[in-house]
C-alpha cells in the first residue's frame, strides 16, 4: 500500500488525490479511459483491441512501432486507446497481457545506428484467411463513446488517502 501525499497536475505541484497519477490509477482500477474527453470514442473490448491490431498489421506488413499504435489507431479508426481501459498501467504492460499472447509479440529491436525500440509483430507469418473481426464495421462495434464523465473519488479535507 502506497500512501502519497502530493503529485503533479498540468506541470503543477497539487495533493495527490488532485493529481493526474491518482486519476490514472483511479481510472486503471475501474478499467476506465484515461485521456479520453466527453464524447471520444475508445477501444473497450479486448477482442475489438486485437482486430484493430490485426487490420493495422496486415496493412503495415505485419509490423508496428510500439510509439505510433496510439496514433494509427487514432487516425485509422477515430478512436482512442487508453491502456487504463483495460487495466493497465503502461501500453506496453497492455501488449504483453496474457489475452494478446496467442496473436502477438512485443520485441525489442536494435537498429545499426545504435538506437533501440520496440516493435510489436504478429505471433505467426500470417492468420491465415480474412478474420472477420478486422472489417472495420465489426471493429467499431468494440468501442464505446465516453458519454458521461464518471467522478474520480477524493479524500475528506485533511486526510491521507492510500491508493493501490
Amino acid at each position: 500500500l502506497n500512501t502519497h501525499l502530493l503529485g503533479t497536475k498540468n506541470g503543477r505541484l497539487v495533493a495527490f488525490v488532485e493529481s493526474e497519477e491518482y486519476l490514472r490509477r483511479c481510472n486503471m482500477q475501474r478499467k476506465m479511459p484515461t485521456g479520453v474527453e466527453e464524447g471520444e470514442w475508445y477501444v473497450a473490448t479486448e477482442a475489438c483491441l486485437r482486430g484493430c491490431l490485426k487490420r493495422l498489421l496486415q496493412d503495415q506488413w505485419g509490423r508496428l512501432h510500439v510509439s505510433e499504435i496510439k496514433k494509427m489507431i487514432r487516425d485509422y479508426f477515430g478512436a482512442e486507446l487508453s491502456e487504463t481501459a483495460f487495466g493497465f498501467n503502461s501500453l506496453s504492460q497492455l501488449l504483453t497481457a496474457e489475452f494478446m499472447q496467442k496473436d502477438f509479440v512485443l520485441e525489442k529491436v536494435a537498429e545499426g545506428n545504435g538506437d533501440t525500440y520496440l516493435r510489436f509483430r504478429r505471433r505467426y507469418g500470417h492468420w491465415g484467411g480474412s478474420d472477420p473481426w478486422c472489417r472495420i464495421d465489426r471493429l467499431q462495434a468494440g468501442m464505446k463513446k465516453l458519454r458521461d464523465v464518471p467522478t474520480v473519488p477524493t479524500a475528506p479535507s485533511g486526510t491521507l488517502m492510500s491508493v493501490l
